[in-house]
Order: C-alpha cells, then structure tokens, then sequence
C-alpha cells in the first residue's frame, strides 16, 4: 500500500510540474504574441501619424491655393479694392449684399422688407446683423459685443 501511495505521489508531482511547464509555456507564447502585436501597431500608428501630417501640409498648401484664388477672382469681380476687402472678410458701408456673400459665405437668416422709400435687408450670422437698403451696407449691429458691455 506504500508503494501505491509513493507511486500514486511521484505521479501527481510528475503531473503538477509538467502541467505548471505547459502553462508556464502557455503564457510565455501569449505574452510574445501580444508584444508582437504591440509591435506592429506602434509601427502602423506611426506609420498612420506620418501619413496625416503629410495630409495636413497638402492640406495648407491647397488652402493658400484656394485663398489666392478666391482674390484674385473678387479682384476680377470687385476691383483691386473692393476684391482684396471681400477677400479678407472686411466689411464696410456701401458694400453690396452680394460683396458679402462672398466673403461671409451663407447667411444664417435674410429677412427682407419692402417699402415705397426702398428695400429692406437684414443678413445674419450668428450673434452679427448686416442692414442693407437697397442692397447696400448701411448699418450692423454685433450682438455678442453689446452683451459683453452689460
């Protein structure tokens, strides 16, 4: 019966310790494959990163492209003056509303009037209203500067 128990023992260390190699195996081969693919990834983010600030400065200089091209098309429209202030987003008294489409882009709301003294305008966008009478800048009112004066 000792023998049995000596035995039966031998086997169960036998078992325990191949058992802790095969899974001591186990993690070292999980753990190489993760740093693995830790690996490739640091080289594909960065290999994504260099691909975006490539991006970024196609993306500038097709900005300046756009810029002197709009300019230079305002000039065409407006004049040399008026192309350059429309360019720039300037605003200023007796610009048209079509001058400052251009320039501003879209307005957030146009409301118009009719009168039998002239045409009514109000351009918005955003917390700034543009006047116009008869298509003409006469007057603008910036909302957010009125608010931070109270």
């Amino acid at each position: 019966m000792i023998s049995k128990i000596k035995y039966t023992s031998i086997v169960l260390i036998f078992f325990v310790l191949f058992s802790q190699n095969i899974f001591s195996q186990s993690v070292n081969d999980s753990l190489t494959n993760i740093n693995s693919q830790k690996e490739y990834l640091i080289k594909h983010n960065n290999k994504i990163k260099g691909e975006i600030d490539s991006l970024n400065m196609v993306l500038k200089n097709l900005d300046v492209v756009l810029k002197a091209n709009l300019k230079n098309l305002y000039i065409l429209k407006y004049g040399e003056e008026d192309g350059s202030r429309v360019a720039n987003r300037k605003v200023w008294k007796g610009m048209t509303e079509q001058m400052l489409q251009d320039g501003w882009g879209k307005a957030d709301t146009v409301t118009a009037n009719s009168y039998k003294w002239g045409l009514y305008t109000q351009w918005t966008y955003g917390d700034i209203t543009f006047f116009f009478k008869n298509g003409k800048l006469f007057e603008w009112e910036d909302k957010s500067k009125t608010k931070k004066g109270n």
